[in-house]
């Protein structure tokens, strides 16, 4: 594991077009519960020097206490998400996820230390398998399109969360993390 896993708010974490967030740290970002390194590490893609690993350690934790699987990026400012708003992230998934066919991503959002709003009927919640649309190393894209009573005004943080652990639990692949884009 990479030393820059721990976070460090000195630097700039991220460019934003819009609302498009790219990543050239880790700054801003933590694992959610407190982050305990036994279930998932962040790292910056060493190889591009852009983007953030999504590094899994040890699945026993997942069904009881999934939250701790969660990469979450705080916001450089309060972002209004309302009914039909888009949160998207591009991430590349490896081979043996797809191959695995039962790890499933979600995306949340939230008011840190607050309301928390998850994904699923707006298709933010999507099992990590060639019947659902996902090739592996290459760029795919989850998009929650939020839906009513998911709304949340002041949105700072926004969350990537691998909600059910892979069947398979020997497989600690990277997950990248390229982009947020909020529509």
């Amino acid at each position: 594991m990479s030393s820059s896993s721990a976070i460090s708010s000195s630097s700039v974490a991220s460019s934003q077009a819009g609302n498009s967030y790219t990543f050239t740290s880790v700054d801003g970002w933590s694992v959610n519960g407190g982050g305990s390194p036994n279930q998932l590490q962040l790292e910056l893609n060493a190889a591009t020097g852009s983007g953030i690993n999504m590094v899994p350690i040890d699945w026993a934790d997942n069904a009881a206490t999934n939250y701790k699987y969660e990469a979450r990026y705080t916001l450089p400012s309060p972002v209004n998400i309302a009914v039909g708003s888009k949160i998207s992230y591009t991430v590349t998934i490896p081979q043996s996820y797809i191959t695995d066919a039962t790890a499933v991503l979600q995306i949340n959002w939230g008011i840190a230390g607050g309301t928390y709003k998850y994904g699923g009927s707006g298709g933010g919640y999507r099992t990590l398998s060639a019947a659902g649309g996902v090739s592996a190393d290459a760029d795919f894209v989850i998009t929650e399109t939020v839906t009513s009573g998911n709304e949340l005004a002041g949105t700072t943080t926004l969350g990537l969360q691998l909600s059910v652990a892979p069947t398979n639990t020997a497989i600690k692949d990277k997950i990248l993390i390229k982009r947020i884009t909020i529509e």
